[in-house]
C-alpha cells in the first residue's frame, strides 16, 4: 500500500501525521519536503526503525545520528 500525507506549509505541525498507525507500519518514508519537518521525520524513522529517504542534502546533526536515513541530491 502507498500512503501519501500532505504536511502543509513550512512550519505546519505534523504531529497528527506522526501519530497515525499506518505511518508507524511503513517500510519507507520519502520526505519531508520542508526543512522544518525533516528533523521530526528523522527522529520518527529512527525511533520506529523505518527507512527514510530525504530528497535533499542536509548538513545537520540529526543526519549523522540516524542509521535509517538516506539522502539523495
Amino acid at each position: 500500500d502507498l500512503h501519501v500525507y500532505d504536511t502543509g506549509k513550512e512550519g505546519s505541525p505534523i504531529t497528527s501525521i506522526l501519530n497515525q498507525s499506518a505511518l508507524k507500519e511503513s517500510d519507507v518514508i520519502f520526505g519531508g519536503f520542508h526543512w522544518g519537518h525533516a528533523k521530526q521525520l528523522s527522529d520518527f524513522s529512527r525511533e520506529n526503525g523505518i527507512q527514510m529517504v530525504l530528497p535533499f542534502s542536509a548538513n545537520a546533526h540529526f543526519v549523522e545520528n540516524n542509521p535509517y536515513l538516506f539522502m539523495i541530491n
